[in-house]
C-alpha cells in the first residue's frame, strides 16, 4: 500500500493515443481507453477479484486477479514494471495453487513492512493465507484457523478492529457453515476464532463485510451485505472489541439480492455514506449519512432506479474534478451486460456515462480496481471478468485532463503497519471555493475490489492543499500544511523531528528528548522510562514536586520538601494533625482538624469535657508544678490565647456561679 513519489510519463505511442482521445472528451470528464495487448487483456478465465497492490515494494501497482470456476484454477499476479506494462508472474505458491477461488484482500498483518494475501475460497475448500517475504515470494500459511477447514467464502477484509495495531480479518460465508468468523490477531502471526457476538453468530449468506467508521467514533464499524433477499447487517462497533447489531432503518430491513457494499464520502459532508449493489435485475441501494451513522435511502437518480446485476463496486475520483464518482459491476444476468459509470455532478445527484467503453463493453465483471498504473495523475481501471468462464479480463487507461490531484499511501508504526482504518481529509480551494473532501483508508472498497493507493483526492484547479489532516487508528493525529498537488505522498505515522536520534519520530516517541529505542515503558503511563521520574508509578509526580505520587507523603499539593513534623507518613500540607500523629487521619466531627489536634476550648485535661477537674487541673499546673495543660486551645477557657490561672478561676466561676460558658470548639 506504500508508493514513491514519482511520476512517470506513458509510453510515446500511448501518449499519442491518450492525447487524441482527450481531444474528444470534455474537461470535467475523463475517459477510458481499453489497452488491447498484454497478458492482462489474454489471459481468458472465470475470474472474481481485482487487486491494485505493490506486493514487491518497488514504488508501483502491481495487479492480482482470482480466478474461482468449481473445478478451480491458478490465480493471477502480474509485476508492474513502473509505467504501466505488467509481467506474469509463474512459478510462486501464489500464482500456482489450484483451487475455487473467490475475494482476495491484502493488508500486512505481521507488520513487517510487506503486503500479506488473504484469498477466500467457495466449493467447501479451505482458505488461503500467504505471507509476503519480502523478495517478491510468499510462503503458504496451513496451521491456524483463518486456513483450515473446508469453507463456502466469498470474501475477506483486513481492519484493526480493537485498534491494537495489528490487523484482524473478517471471512465472509455464503453457504454452510453461514456465520462469518473474525478472526483477532494475536500479534505474533497467529489468530484466534472470535466465536461470541452477533457478527460471528448471525447466519446469512453473506457476500462482503465492509468495514468503515460510520458512526464517526473513531473505531471501525462492519457493514455486510446479504443474497437470497435476506436483509443486511450492519454491527457498530463498540469500542471495546465487541459489536453491536444495529436493526433500525432501511439500510439493515430491506430484503434485496445484495452483493456487494461500498463506503464513500460522495456529498463531501465528512462522514461516509454507502452504496450497495443488488443483482437479479433489483436497483442498487445509495444511503447518505445523517452524520450519525443513521441513514437516508436516496429514492431518485439513475444509480437507484438503473437496475442491473450488481455485483462489485467502488467509490473512486475518476476525473479529478473533487468529488466521488461510482462504479458498478455486473454479472450474472441473462446474458452479456455493461458494467455502471456514474460521475458525480458535486451537488449530490450522478450521471451515468454509456458511451465511454469502461461503461458500455459488455461481458460479466465480477470485481474492479482502480489505481495509477503509469503513475501519470489519475485513475487507471482493472476489470474481473467471468462470462462464460472464458472470457478475457479487462484493463482500461484513464485519458485524464487538466485538473489536478494528491494521492497519498500511509506506514503505520503505533497502527498497522499497512495504515488500514487511517481517516484523512484535506482542504483545497477548488474554483474558488474553500471545500474539505474525506476518505478512508479500507483493504475492500467494495465486494471483490482493492484499490490501490491509499488514498485519492482529485483537486480541480486547485495547485496547492491547505490543509492534510491524517487521524490513525491509534490516535495519532497529524497535520500538514502548503502542500502542492500533484504528487504521491508517503505519510509515516510517526515522521516528525527526532530530537534524541533514536529513529522514531516524536509523533510516536513516549520519551522525545531522550533515546528509548526500545520504547519501554514499566508503568504504562504513556511516558518511557528514560523519560520518566517515576518509571514503576503509573500517577507519576501528580503535584509536579519531583517526587513519584507512589511515594509522595502528600501526592496532591506540591510539598517538595517533604515536610512531616509529627512523622506520620502524611506530609504537613496534607495533614489534618501536622503536629501530633495521625497516621489514620481519623476526624470523627469532619471539622478537617484530625482528633489527636482537635481540643475543646477549656478543656485542660484533654478528657474532650469541661469540668471542675480541668480547673483543678490548672492549678495543679500553675501552683504545684503538675502536669501542663493540653496544647492550645485546652484551657483557654477565656478565649485570651495564654493558659493562665485566669482560666481556672473562669471555669470555676462558669461550675459554681453560672458565669459565661467557655469559648466553643475550636
Amino acid at each position: 500500500m506504500r508508493r514513491k513519489t514519482i511520476v512517470n510519463q506513458l509510453l510515446p505511442m500511448m501518449c499519442a493515443v491518450i492525447v487524441l482521445l482527450a481531444l474528444a472528451v470534455t474537461p470535467a470528464s475523463a475517459g477510458f481507453v481499453p489497452v488491447i495487448s498484454g497478458p492482462v487483456v489474454t489471459d481468458g478465465g472465470d475470474s472474481r477479484s481485482a487487486n491494485f497492490v505493490d506486493y514487491d515494494n518497488d514504488g508501483d501497482l502491481d495487479l492480482f486477479i482470482t480466478n474461482g470456476p468449481q473445478a478451480g484454477a491458478k490465480n493471477y499476479l502480474y509485476r508492474n514494471d513502473g509505467i504501466g506494462n505488467f509481467t506474469k508472474i509463474v512459478g510462486d505458491t501464489i500464482t500456482e495453487t489450484i483451487s475455487s477461488f473467490d475475494g482476495a484482500t491484502f493488508g500486512d498483518y505481521d507488520n513487517d513492512g510487506d503486503e500479506d494475501c488473504f484469498v477466500a475460497t467457495w466449493w467447501n475448500k479451505v482458505n488461503y493465507l500467504y505471507s509476503n517475504d519480502g523478495d517478491g515470494s510468499w510462503t503458504r500459511i496451513t496451521a491456524g484457523p483463518v486456513a483450515t477447514g473446508g469453507t463456502y467464502s466469498e470474501t475477506g477484509s483486513w481492519a484493526d478492529y480493537d485498534e491494537d495495531g495489528y490487523l484482524d480479518l473478517y471471512v465472509c460465508n455464503s453457504f454452510t457453515p453461514l456465520q462469518n468468523p473474525l478472526f483477532h490477531n494475536n500479534g505474533d502471526g497467529t489468530f484466534t476464532k472470535i466465536l461470541t457476538g452477533s457478527q460471528s453468530t448471525d447466519g446469512f449468506k453473506s457476500r462482503i463485510g465492509a468495514w468503515g467508521d460510520a458512526d464517526n467514533d473513531g473505531d471501525l464499524d462492519i457493514y455486510v451485505a446479504n443474497e437470497g433477499n435476506q436483509k443486511n447487517n450492519y454491527y457498530r462497533n463498540e469500542g471495546n472489541g465487541t459489536f453491536t447489531s444495529v436493526t433500525v432503518g432501511s439500510f439493515v430491513t430491506e430484503l434485496d439480492e445484495s452483493f456487494g457494499a461500498s463506503w464513500g464520502d460522495y456529498d463531501n459532508d465528512l462522514d461516509l455514506d454507502l452504496f450497495v449493489s443488488n443483482g437479479g435485475g433489483q436497483n442498487d441501494d445509495l444511503f447518505q449519512n445523517n452524520g450519525d451513522g443513521t441513514f437516508t435511502k436516496i429514492t431518485t437518480g439513475p444509480i437507484v432506479t438503473s437496475g442491473g446485476f450488481g455485483v462489485g463496486s467502488t467509490f473512486v475520483d475518476i476525473d479529478n474534478d473533487g468529488d466521488l464518482d461510482l462504479y458498478v459491476c455486473n454479472s450474472f444476468a441473462a446474458g452479456a451486460v455493461n458494467n455502471f459509470l456514474y460521475y458525480n455532478n458535486g451537488d449530490g445527484t450522478f450521471t451515468q456515462d454509456t458511451g465511454d467503453p469502461a461503461g458500455s463493453d459488455l461481458g460479466w465483471t465480477y470485481g474492479c480496481a482502480f489505481g495509477d498504473i503509469d503513475q501519470d495523475g489519475d485513475l487507471d481501471l482493472a476489470l474481473a471478468k467471468c462470462f462464460g468462464e472464458i472470457e478475457n479480463n479487462a484493463l482500461y487507461l484513464n485519458s485524464g485532463n487538466a485538473n489536478h490531484f494528491l494521492a497519498m499511501n500511509f506506514v503505520g508504526s503505533r497502527s498497522n503497519r499497512s495504515g488500514i482504518g487511517v481517516r484523512v481529509k484535506i482542504k483545497a480551494t477548488i474554483g474558488g471555493i474553500p471545500r474539505w473532501q474525506m476518505r478512508e483508508v479500507t483493504s475492500q472498497a467494495g465486494y471483490c475490489v482493492q484499490n490501490g493507493e491509499d488514498a485519492w483526492f482529485g483537486l480541480g484547479d486547485a495547485t496547492i492543499v491547505d490543509s492534510i489532516v491524517s487521524t490513525w487508528p491509534s490516535g495519532v493525529t497529524r497535520i500538514l500544511t502548503n502542500v502542492p498537488a500533484d504528487q504521491f505522498l508517503t505519510i509515516d505515522e510517526c515522521e516528525a523531528t527526532d530530537p534524541d536520534g533514536d529513529a522514531i519520530g516524536s509523533n510516536c516517541d513516549n520519551c522525545p528528548d531522550f533515546a528509548n529505542v526500545s520504547q519501554l515503558d514499566t508503568d504504562g503511563d504513556g511516558i518511557g522510562d528514560a523519560c520518566d521520574a517515576c518509571p514503576n508509578d503509573p500517577l507519576n509526580d501528580v503535584d509536579s514536586d519531583g517526587v513519584c505520587a507512589a511515594v509522595d507523603n502528600c501526592p496532591l499539593i506540591a510539598n517538595s520538601g517533604q515536610e512531616d513534623a509529627d512523622n506520620d507518613n502524611y506530609g504537613d500540607l496534607c495533614d489534618n494533625c501536622p503536629d501530633n500523629a495521625n497516621p489514620n487521619q481519623l476526624d470523627t466531627d469532619e471539622d478537617g482538624i484530625g482528633d489527636v489536634c482537635d481540643y475543646i476550648c477549656g478543656d485542660a485535661d484533654g478528657s474532650t469535657t469541661v469540668t471542675i477537674s480541668d480547673a483543678v487541673y490548672l492549678i495543679s499546673y500553675i501552683f504545684s508544678g503538675g502536669p501542663s495543660p493540653m496544647p492550645l486551645p485546652a484551657g483557654d477557657a477565656d478565649c485570651s490565647g495564654t493558659v493562665t490561672i485566669s482560666d481556672a478561676v473562669y471555669m470555676i466561676n462558669y461550675i459554681f456561679a453560672g458565669g459565661p460558658a467557655p469559648c466553643a470548639t475550636c
